[in-house]
Order: structure tokens, then C-alpha cells, then sequence
């Protein structure tokens, strides 16, 4: 079963998530669905270094450093594959005046409710779910028993 590692970037703007559509290519992962801004990690890249190189890459955007990280393990034998991504959070105080994409077919800022309404990536969905539920709306949505606290 192949394995693959990524990184995407949860971005926010006065509670609104930065978003992107898919391009429609066949050879992508949820072509034409809106999705998050993000990747592979390359071999011997750290997860921080390949978000950062990733949002540049993908938009022109320069990110400081993420708030937190939420780190999903996806595993499916339908799937044929296991997917390990990570998704940094980052707060934009403004938005930049020359915003602009270099993937994907077209871009917003939008609250959650409306990507509930949207075809999305279920991934990035349950991640940006889980944002929105605990940090947004500060729901305790996991009992401190099973939270690993370092």
C-alpha cells in the first residue's frame, strides 16, 4: 500500500477560511473539489519547510510561523493507500493587495458555513471541521482522558 505524506495550510482571515477549487485534472486528488493549499513533503524536508515552500508555490503568500498543527492518518483498503497530513494553522492580520494562486481554477475567503454547502475535499473538510468546532467555537469536543498532554 503506498504512503504518502503532506502538508496543508489552514489560513484565516477574520474567521473565514482561505480556500481553493481543484483544478479539473484527472491525475489529481479530488479534482474540481475546493480544497486547502498544500502537498507533498519532499524526501528530507520538515514538515514546516514544505508548507511554507508549498504555500509559496501555490500562492504568494509569505507565512510566519503556524498557530498549531492537526495531524490526520487516513487508512483504507479502498483507498489503497495511507495518506499522513498535517495541517498548520496560520491567522492572516490582512489580506495582501496582490493575492493571487499559481493552482487551481479559482479561490475565497468563506466561513464554514458555506463549506458545508460546497463539494470539498472530505479530508480537509474533517480537518477544518474539527478547527472550527474547537477553536472557533471553543466546543470541548474531546474529554481530557484521551488527549496526549506533553
Amino acid at each position: 500500500m503506498k504512503h504518502y505524506k503532506s502538508v496543508h495550510a489552514i489560513i484565516i482571515y477574520k474567521k473565514k477560511y482561505f480556500i481553493q477549487k481543484r483544478d479539473n485534472k484527472k491525475n489529481i486528488h479530488f479534482p474540481n473539489f475546493w480544497g486547502l493549499f498544500g502537498g507533498k513533503i519532499a524526501k528530507n524536508e520538515s514538515k514546516i519547510n514544505a508548507i511554507v515552500r508549498e504555500l509559496k508555490e501555490e500562492t504568494n503568500l509569505d507565512v510566519c510561523k503556524p498557530k498549531k498543527n492537526i495531524n490526520f492518518i487516513i487508512n483504507g483498503k479502498s483507498l489503497g493507500l495511507t495518506r499522513n497530513i498535517t495541517y498548520f494553522v496560520f491567522n492572516l492580520k490582512q489580506i495582501p493587495l496582490n493575492l493571487k494562486i499559481f493552482e487551481g481554477s479559482n479561490f475565497k475567503f468563506v466561513d464554514f458555513k458555506t463549506i458545508k454547502n460546497l463539494k470539498f475535499n472530505p479530508f480537509d473538510y474533517s480537518a477544518l471541521s474539527f478547527h472550527h468546532y474547537n477553536e472557533i467555537k471553543k466546543e470541548k469536543l474531546i474529554p481530557k482522558k484521551y488527549l496526549k498532554i506533553n
